[in-house]
């Protein structure tokens, strides 16, 4: 029954449009909540599965994720390599998937965050959780939906500690007024044609 259930909310989230998804991202109270079911609907949006950190420990912390892919509409404003200081705050945000969903993933370059360090390095210790591959955000197969554990909404100005994840929210808007979703903004037309 919940499976079922779970399927068709997928299904719907799947067509949906970044308008939609900036929404429910917007709602999330930072505690991924809103991002488990995404990972519960499995196969049909964000493949895998969120396992307990691998030293057992709650992590509240900055971390830095590396941008891999800036083709969705929360990283399009974001530079491909740009290092982000962002938050994470979970006990389970250890990303898991079976080696060859992880091929597939990489492959399709839905890996769009990966956790690294200081100087943007993909190294071991700079996975925090022991995600495989230092997976920290991979987006559905129509790039339209991105899961991630980080917390930008934590770091959208300097008294947080880092105005890193701002650029996240800077792509949002710039997707929906792009859809011509954001009040006030009119979505780009082609010239009129002045005719003879």
């Amino acid at each position: 029954m919940k499976q079922a259930a779970l399927q068709r909310v997928a299904r719907l989230l799947a067509g949906a449009s970044a308008v939609w998804l900036a929404i429910a991202w917007l709602v999330d109270r930072g505690d991924g909540r809103y991002a488990r079911p995404l990972y519960l609907a499995g196969y049909l949006l964000l493949p895998g599965a969120m396992l307990r950190n691998r030293d057992l420990k709650f992590h509240c912390e900055h971390v830095y994720v590396r941008v891999e892919q800036t083709d969705t509409p929360f990283t399009q404003s974001a530079a491909r390599g740009q290092r982000l200081r962002i938050p994470i705050a979970h006990g389970e945000g250890n990303y898991y998937a079976e080696p060859e969903v992880v091929r597939e993933l990489e492959a399709s370059r839905r890996v769009i965050f990966r956790y690294c360090d200081a100087r943007g390095e993909v190294t071991e210790a700079g996975n925090p959780n022991g995600s495989v591959n230092n997976i920290a955000g991979i987006c559905s197969e129509a790039r339209n939906i991105v899961g991630l554990m980080p917390h930008p909404e934590r770091a959208c100005e300097m008294s947080l500690g880092s105005a890193d994840g701002l650029v996240m929210f800077e792509s949002v808007l710039a997707a929906l007024t792009r859809e011509g979703a954001y009040p006030g903004a009119r979505p780009e037309r082609a010239p009129a044609s002045r005719g003879a």
